[in-house]
């Protein structure tokens, strides 16, 4: 049996940007501004694969981005939150167009449904909101080095 698709596909187009969004602080404001994902989670304690069809997007990414668990791999799509696809690309438009392109050395994803590395509480990966960038260097917790 086929195993249905995670999401649907979508280019990153920062001209399909939605009115901005105001940055939701806390499990309630991201749940109040992109929905309430406990919902989808099953009596297992998996994500229903409807949340991923209903709510995620594959995005192409402008350039190529090295897998910070894979070295030799790179990926040139990633799983996002369908409305956060013209956000994510207007970011990687201005790191390509501010010629920083080379300071993103490693890309640690974005979709993935799990808890807080620190806590109990579901991750903003698991909405597909957040993106880890140089995740060796920019740990959580730490002011990173990333060019401003």
């Amino acid at each position: 049996m086929e195993k249905p698709p995670i999401a649907t596909d979508v280019v990153l187009s920062a001209a399909e940007v939605e009115p901005p969004l105001v940055p939701p602080h806390g499990l309630d404001e991201i749940i109040g501004v992109f929905g309430d994902i406990r919902e989808y989670i099953g009596t297992d304690g998996q994500l229903e694969a409807r949340w991923q069809l209903e709510f995620l997007a594959k995005a192409a990414l402008p350039f190529p981005l090295r897998l910070s668990w894979d070295p030799v791999r790179t990926e040139t799509r990633m799983t996002c939150l369908r409305r956060m696809t013209g956000i994510f690309a207007s970011v990687f438009t201005r790191i390509q167009e501010g010629g920083l392109q080379a300071s993103v050395t490693s890309f640690g994803g974005c979709f993935a449904f799990r808890r807080q590395r620190t806590g109990s509480k579901l991750s903003a990966h698991s909405w597909g909101i957040a993106i880890d960038l140089n995740p060796e260097s920019n740990l959580q917790g730490t002011v990173g080095d990333m060019d401003a």
